[in-house]
C-alpha cells in the first residue's frame, strides 16, 4: 500500500472516529451555546439551523463532503472558519512539544551518559522516578512551586511558565531515553556477545562505549517518536493549567462544547503532522541503524 493511500485512509478513520464519539457525547453545541437559561424553542431553532436535527448518517457524509474538499466548517464558538483558528493556534503547541521533545531527547542521552562514564546509581532511579510521574502531576507541582513558593504567575512571568511547560514536556522522553542509553552502554553486566569477545581483546572502554552509543542512537529516536502523544499530552496539561495561549487547551473546551469543527480540523491536522513526523523518524532509523528500519 502506497503512502498516500495509507494516509487517506488512516485520515477516513480518524474523521469516522471523532464524529461517531461526538454523536455518543451527551453534548449539544447549540445548548452550549445560548447557554443553560436559553428557551427549548432557541434552542431547537439554532440545532436546526446547525443542522444537528438532521438524521446521522446523512450528517456524516454532509461533513465528510465538506472536508474533503479542505472545508471544516466554522466555529460556532468562534464565529470563523475551524481552519484558520488551527492553523493560528496549533503551531504554537506543536512548537512547544518539539522543543520539549528535543530537550528531552539531548537531556536523555548526555546524561545518561556521563552517568554510566562515573558509574552513578542514582541517575537510572531518577530518570525511571521522572518517567513515571503523570504529566498533570508535574504540572500542578510546578505550578504550586511558582505560584505558592515564588508568588508568580502567567501573567507576571510568562516566560518563567513558557519554560516550565518544556520541562514538562521534555520529563517522559528524557527519562524513558536516559534509562535505555544508560542499560545499553552497561557493557560490564548487559552486553551483545561481540563486546565479550572485544573485551577478551582488551578493547578500551572508551572505544566499547563509543561503540554501543552508536548503536543506541536508534532505539533513543524510536522512543523520542513514540513519546510525541505524550509530549502533545503533557503540552495540554500545562496550557490549561498555567492559562498559556495554545491549541492543545483550545482542544479541550471545543471537546466540552460541542465544536466539532474545530476538534475535526485540530485532530486531523496533528494527524497529518504525526504521519510524516513518522515517516522522518523512519528514514533517521534506517540511517543509524538499517536494521531496526527493515523491521517496521
Amino acid at each position: 500500500m502506497s503512502l498516500s493511500v495509507e494516509f487517506v485512509l488512516a485520515l477516513l478513520v480518524v474523521y469516522t472516529l471523532i464524529f461517531l464519539v461526538f454523536a455518543v457525547l451527551p453534548v449539544d453545541p447549540a445548548r452550549a451555546l445560548l447557554g443553560p437559561l436559553a428557551s427549548s424553542a432557541a434552542v431547537s431553532a439554532l440545532r436546526a439551523q446547525m443542522g444537528l436535527d438532521e438524521p446521522l448518517l446523512i450528517r456524516y457524509f454532509t461533513v465528510l463532503g465538506r472536508v474533503i474538499h479542505g472545508d471544516f466548517g466554522s466555529s460556532f464558538y468562534f464565529g470563523q472558519p475551524a481552519l484558520d483558528v488551527v492553523l493560528a493556534l496549533a503551531p504554537i503547541t506543536l512548537l512547544r512539544s518539539a522543543l520539549g521533545l528535543l530537550l528531552g531527547f539531548f537531556a536523555g542521552l548526555s546524561i545518561a551518559r556521563l552517568a554510566r562514564q562515573l558509574q552513578s546509581r542514582i541517575v537510572p532511579s531518577i530518570f525511571l522516578l521522572i518517567q513515571t510521574i503523570p504529566s498533570f502531576c508535574l504540572v500542578v507541582v510546578l505550578m504550586w512551586i511558582s505560584a505558592g513558593v515564588l508568588g508568580a504567575t502567567p501573567l507576571r512571568a510568562l516566560g518563567l511558565f513558557e519554560a516550565l511547560a518544556v520541562l514538562t514536556i521534555a520529563a517522559y522522553p528524557a527519562g524513558a531515553i536516559g534509562i535505555y542509553i544508560y542499560d545499553r552502554l552497561d557493557y560490564r553486566e548487559v552486553r551483545p556477545r561481540y563486546v565479550d569477545f572485544l573485551l577478551m581483546l582488551h578493547a578500551p572502554a572508551a572505544g566499547l562505549v563509543r561503540l554501543l552509543w552508536g548503536e543506541s542512537l536508534a532505539g533513543a529516536i524510536a522512543i523520542a517518536v513514540n513519546s510525541v502523544p505524550v509530549a502533545l499530552t503533557a503540552t495540554t496539561f500545562a496550557e490549561i493549567i498555567f492559562g498559556l495561549r495554545g491549541f492543545g487547551a483550545e482542544f479541550i473546551h471545543s471537546c466540552e462544547r460541542g465544536d466539532l469543527s474545530i476538534v475535526t480540523a485540530g485532530t486531523m491536522l496533528l494527524f497529518a503532522v504525526m504521519f510524516i513526523f513518522q515517516r522522518v523518524s523512519d528514514l533517521a532509523l534506517e540511517h543509524f541503524d538499517p536494521r531496526i528500519a527493515r523491521d517496521l
